[in-house]
């Protein structure tokens, strides 16, 4: 699992300063693996994305194919 996290609460204020300065995106992710009989493995994940900056969110909904958008 990856979460996105931010740095803006008083207490990251250090990590914060080393932190690069540019346009943030963001990205979510949950994976599951599971072994199955036969020796066989599935995979499965689930993601959110976003581009951040200044990209208006139906321009990146229009570029991602419908069956990976929820």
């Amino acid at each position: 699992m990856s979460i996105p996290i931010t740095l803006s609460s008083p207490e990251d204020e250090d990590l914060a300063a080393l932190e690069e300065k540019s346009v943030k995106g963001r990205y979510a992710s949950v994976e599951r693996i599971l072994e199955l009989p036969g020796d066989k493995i599935e995979w499965r994940m689930a993601l959110s994305s976003s581009p951040g900056g200044l990209i208006p969110q139906f321009i990146t909904d229009s570029v991602v194919p419908r069956r990976f958008q929820m």
